[in-house]
């Protein structure tokens, strides 16, 4: 494991980072470092170096040595300042020499956040604030609507797999972030899920790996004097950035306070909410907006669906409504703030909408009740109908295979009925189109593109013949007749 450590810099972290780094350049790259020698190609344009936090006091000497052998220029991404400010870091001369060859022949610095870009700045680093290159890992244009899907679906998900990133467990930053990290790793203890942890030591990264048993002091630092076997079932250290990027497309949802682990859940197309501990993984939130929870409300979470309900994303506020219903009319307790903020702005059109939940909260202001609620086209679910009609019947119908399991937990949530069929204006078999991530398969768009074939059949007759075709049928809530309603 110390081996493997000293390929990475101390830091899985790095491993993504280098891959977006390599992706972002339309060149052949010979790699320096890590696996391969330490040593310069005889034909060399351009020299990369990604440069997290070398914004810092350390021995930049032997990296300096390099540098200067390497006689031509250089291209940095992604430089960082640690605490101090550019004042306080003139005075290290082995910075200041780094400084000094970055000065005379970086053709291109970006920096990973404006703080960052001035305290640089001061040091003669002109460059632009770009974030860090690992948030380009994934090329989706929608990826920030994506990710906003996936936290409400975390969020209302009975049981979300997780993913957890966790600190150096012998070293938390304050008694708070200790106790973060303590509720993270029994979230993993309580639910299953992955532990990944991409830096803290041999000891720690060799226990979490597997490669032998937790010493009592590190059960005593996660706060479980059974961590030896929940290390065994979920423990993981990320040795291949695209190995670690494809545990984690098997997840819903991610946490922690590791910036690279919340970028790498991105990089798959999963949600991931960052709690920052310091002035660095703050900066690198900010800038490129990722999805974040105090450290303080991570400590108290209750489970990883209250993280994912009270994350802030954006301008995005998506449960306000959704976690007041669930909290008996109260604010979320994590995010007191919550149920006080202004509605997201847009456009004009969309700024004089209410929400599902607010229309639906002013139709039962109006004196409305629903005794059933039918929900066609169910997909992942929809929240605000089960949180306003908490004690209606409810009917999930969804065509697509893939989602049979989840509307039968549905029904059993909620005491509800599920069937796994289409609706349409007569009954039969057709071609259902589901695109890629499930989220509007049409049969009007299977009529034209093929698809999956499945059962088609009319409201009407699913009345009238006490529907025949159900997939599964939960005992309903007290007062309804275990059938669809009538008209």
């Amino acid at each position: 494991m110390r081996r493997q450590l000293d390929l990475m810099g101390g830091n899985a972290g790095n491993l993504v980072f280098q891959l977006a780094t390599a992706q972002m350049i339309a060149a052949p790259l010979h790699q320096i470092g890590g696996g391969a020698p330490y040593a310069l190609p005889k034909r060399r344009d351009l020299l990369v170096l990604p440069a997290a936090n070398h914004l810092r006091p350390a021995n930049w000497d032997p990296l300096s040595d390099f540098l200067e052998q390497a006689d031509c220029p250089i291209a940095v991404f992604g430089l960082g300042a640690d605490t101090q400010e550019g004042a306080a870091l003139r005075g290290h001369a082995s910075l200041m020499r780094l400084v000094g060859i970055l000065r005379a022949r970086a053709v291109l610095i970006t920096y990973r956040g404006a703080r960052s870009a001035r305290i640089g700045a001061e040091l003669g680093l002109q460059g632009v604030v770009l974030g860090c290159p690992s948030v380009f890992l994934n090329p989706a244009q929608r990826l920030g609507h994506v990710i906003a899907k996936g936290l409400a679906r975390a969020a209302w998900h009975p049981m979300p797999r997780c993913a957890i990133h966790a600190g150096d467990p012998y070293n938390p930053r304050s008694a708070l972030h200790r106790r973060a990290e303590q509720r993270l790793f029994s979230h993993v203890a309580q639910r299953g899920g992955l532990w990944l942890l991409a830096s803290g030591g041999a000891d720690a990264c060799g226990a979490a790996a597997g490669q032998h048993p937790p010493a009592p002091a590190l059960c005593a630092a996660l706060g479980r004097q059974d961590a030896a076997q929940i290390l065994m079932q979920s423990g993981h250290v990320p040795h291949d950035a695209r190995t670690w990027i494809g545990w984690l497309r098997g997840c819903d949802l991610a946490l922690g306070t590791r910036a690279h682990g919340t970028l790498a859940a991105l990089a798959a197309g999963v949600p991931g909410i960052l709690s920052p501990i310091d002035a660095r993984t703050t900066e690198l939130a900010q800038t490129m907006q990722l999805p974040q929870l105090p450290l303080d409300a991570l400590a108290t979470a209750a489970s990883p669906q209250d993280c994912a309900a009270a994350a802030a994303f954006g301008r995005v506020r998506r449960l306000a409504h959704h976690r007041r219903a669930r909290h008996g009319g109260r604010a979320d307790p994590h995010r007191p703030d919550a149920g006080s903020r202004p509605p997201a702005s847009g456009s004009r059109m969309t700024q004089d909408l209410p929400s599902m939940a607010a229309y639906l909260q002013r139709l039962c202001d109006q004196g409305f009740t629903a005794g059933s609620v039918i929900d066609v086209g169910t997909c992942y679910g929809t929240p605000e109908l089960t949180a306003t009609f908490p004690d209606a019947l409810h009917i999930f119908i969804e065509p697509a295979p893939s989602l049979a399991s989840r509307i039968d937990a549905l029904a059993r949530a909620h005491r509800g009925e599920a069937y796994a069929i289409a609706l349409a204006d007569r009954p039969g078999l057709a071609p259902l189109h589901v695109p890629q991530g499930v989220e509007g398969a049409s049969l009007v768009w299977g009529a034209r593109y093929g698809g999956t074939l499945v059962r088609v059949e009319t409201l009407d007759r699913l009345r009238d013949t006490g529907s025949p075709v159900r997939a599964t049928r939960f005992a309903p809530a007290t007062g309804h007749q275990n059938r669809l309603p009538g008209p």
